[in-house]
């Protein structure tokens, strides 16, 4: 079945309806559809298309997607806070078939095995999950190979080019500041030092979005025909029957939008599902009461530092953004650049005890309490990235390069509501 913008006629009624056709959305749709051929089965994307677009699987474009009139992310502006020097702060969200894996900068990186076991929860410890996490990926990197997998859809590997230039500099100044090279650090287990990345893209230099991994294949090999996959189309609520059961959700064209983490508490409380106070001020009635929906929002928040560099083109991705006869002759020779997301070294960082103590009481006491006794567990990671997203480093006509630095475990929580019933209501 051919993916479409437009409302088919006979699709009136379907078993499965998944809403929203983002990471997570791909991924239940193809394993549902490959484990039960028969039932029907339609995804609805608010983006386009992603297959075969040039921005989404050529990983040196990736930047493309951070532009303000990028047509396949939408862009949050958190309300206004004086820790944030009274500023909207941006979030960025995939709005395109395959979600955030289609538009993001294809790192792969796990958490530890404290992450799972600290769940304490039967079935989802580290052990248990290993299973699945190797069912997901095709694992080409260095390391142990025991702990990742040889045989599933995402391949992950060191990519289609790498700068051993920049890569080999940047990793012995690491080393000098007492930060050692590991083979892999995404082994559950190693921390506070620096690795050569793997990335989500295959040894082709192709991007490994879970659309193209999951959901596309199952679309063309003809054996599952009652698979669709509506895009462009935006989920305004979902139908609930006695308070209890969804039987089908309304939709609304015309419009793209983000999913995930925004997108679905909106669903939910459009639905009448949430706190009565917050759907009461949205002029929306409660079906269901959960108090829980749009709360506990947590984020990582990233600070992107150029520096500006002596090095040339080719050393960096700036000439592919900024110069676009470069980019279409890269395009027409298949140059091996595009498979580069410009992201060849990676750390998992903790601080050291004195630096601990220099960042006061209250950092402090949150060190002792969530990490001190944990030790393969990294306050920050730190990527090394020969690009800037700034386009006055542009202007200026310089090679820049750039560190990006974010909490691996932030603190902060938020909250996503609805402010109306409409769909083009904002949260």
């Amino acid at each position: 079945m051919p993916i479409t913008n437009k409302f088919e006629a006979g699709l009136d009624e379907v078993d499965i309806i998944i809403a929203g056709g983002g990471t997570a959305g791909c991924i239940v749709a193809s394993r549902v559809a490959a484990a039960d051929p028969s039932l029907s089965i339609l995804v609805i994307e608010s983006g386009p298309n992603n297959h075969n677009r040039e921005d989404v699987i050529n990983p040196s474009l990736c930047l493309d997607h951070f532009a303000p009139d990028a047509s396949t992310a939408k862009t949050y502006l958190g309300k206004k806070s004086s820790a944030v020097a009274n500023r909207n702060v941006p979030v960025a969200t995939g709005a395109v078939l395959g979600g955030g894996s289609s538009i993001n900068i294809l790192q792969y990186i796990r958490g530890s095995r404290r992450d799972f076991d600290s769940w304490n929860t039967p079935g989802w410890s580290t052990n248990e999950l290993l299973l699945y996490l190797k069912r997901i990926e095709t694992y080409h990197g260095r390391g142990k190979k025991d702990v990742h997998g040889s045989s599933g859809p995402v391949q992950v590997s060191r990519g289609g080019y790498f700068n051993a230039k920049t890569e080999d500099d940047f990793v012995q100044a690491c080393e000098r500041l007492g930060f050692p090279e590991y083979p892999d650090m995404q082994d559950l287990e190693s921390c506070n030092g620096v690795e050569r990345v793997s990335r989500t893209i295959a040894p082709d230099g192709r991007r490994q979005d879970t659309a193209h991994t999951y959901l596309h294949p199952l679309l063309a090999d003809g054996k599952h025909p009652n698979l669709y996959v509506l895009c462009e189309h935006k989920v305004k609520r979902v139908l609930v029957e006695n308070s209890k059961r969804t039987t089908g959700v309304e939709i609304k064209t015309g419009f793209v939008v983000a999913s995930g983490a925004f997108g679905t508490p909106a669903v939910l409380e459009r639905s009448g599902i949430g706190a009565k106070d917050i759907l009461d001020k949205a002029g929306v009635a409660q079906v269901v009461d959960l108090p829980g929906v749009g709360w506990g929002y947590q984020d990582h928040s990233m600070a992107i530092i150029p520096y500006r560099t002596d090095l040339t083109d080719g050393d960096t991705l700036t000439y592919l953004a900024i110069r676009p006869e470069i980019r279409q002759k890269a395009l027409a020779d298949q140059n091996p650049i595009l498979g580069w997301n410009a992201c060849d070294a990676s750390l998992k960082v903790r601080p050291t005890e004195a630096e601990v103590d220099a960042l006061g009481p209250a950092f402090r006491e949150a060190w002792d309490r969530d990490f001190r006794d944990v030790p393969n567990r990294p306050m920050m990671l730190m990527t090394f990235v020969s690009a800037t997203l700034d386009p006055r480093a542009w202007a200026d006509g310089g090679e820049f390069v750039s560190i990006t630095t974010y909490p691996c475990y932030p603190w902060a929580r938020g909250q996503v509501h609805i402010t109306g019933s409409n769909a083009e209501d904002e949260g």
